[in-house]
């Protein structure tokens, strides 16, 4: 269920912010190429919001880092999405190999002015 994930997520043994590191190595290996297509995406899961940034890889997208929430906001204050995708994207430009360049490709629900000029 999603309240044992997110106990298991929120345990403090547990770096969640470093999984997006640990996934983009396996996925990227030894020697990362120059650039890196991440898509970025959003879909609800049994009313769990759910932003998330995978890796094509081998003809599968394999998630990297994701960031969920629930309405009623309870996590962040104030209640805003932007700062969510903010965060995601923050938090995956800091998990990628020094040198390496991320090409984002967003669904259609991110064409939002503001979002694009902050990246």
């Amino acid at each position: 269920s999603y309240k044992w994930l997110s106990r298991f997520l929120k345990c403090k043994y547990f770096d969640a912010s470093s999984l997006a590191e640990c996934m983009l190595a396996v996925i990227l290996g030894n020697k990362p190429p120059g650039w890196v297509i991440v898509l970025v995406d959003q879909t609800t899961v049994n009313g769990v919001e759910v932003v998330n940034a995978a890796i094509p890889f081998q003809g599968r997208a394999v998630p990297v880092a994701w960031v969920d929430f629930e309405y009623p906001w309870k996590t962040i204050d104030p209640a805003s999405q932007n700062t969510i995708e903010r965060y995601l994207l923050t938090w995956l430009g800091l998990a990628v190999p020094r040198g390496v360049r991320l090409i984002l490709i967003f669904d259609r629900g991110y064409a939002r002015v503001e979002l694009i000029k902050d990246l």
